[in-house]
């Protein structure tokens, strides 16, 4: 079954080299990139995703910020966060949010694709 994965970050050199090691690693997935929480929510608007990967750090909202948007006006899949923010106090604010996963940058590339290999094979 094919997965829509939806990521979600700003820095194009990063959501490049993720893009390359989905390519590698999952065959039966869609990725949608985008680099603004406004560009997701008119993807998420058009189409239904199976995961988000996103950075906290976006130019126009803060990724916490867009969760919350989400969750009011959309159904949520699972969410990991990937981020440079190192703070314990983001952390717990995005688990209490339900986030699934938090990946500080930077971060082993291996572990993000067994966490997303576990998530979708749950969801």
């Amino acid at each position: 079954m094919i997965k829509n994965v939806l990521l979600i970050e700003d820095d194009e050199t990063h959501a490049e080299l993720l893009s390359i090691i989905f390519e590698e690693n999952f065959k039966n997935l869609v990725l949608t990139r985008t680099t603004s929480a406004l560009a997701a929510t008119e993807e998420i608007s058009k189409a239904t995703f199976d995961l988000f990967i996103l950075d906290l750090s976006l130019p126009d909202f803060h990724g916490l910020d867009f969760l919350d948007y989400v969750d009011d006006n959309f159904p949520r899949p699972p969410v990991i966060i990937i981020t440079g923010d190192s703070s314990d106090e983001t952390e717990f604010k995005a688990k209490m949010r339900g986030v699934d996963a938090y990946f500080i940058k930077p971060y082993d590339f291996s572990a993000l694709i067994m966490t997303i290999k576990l998530i979708l094979i749950e969801y």
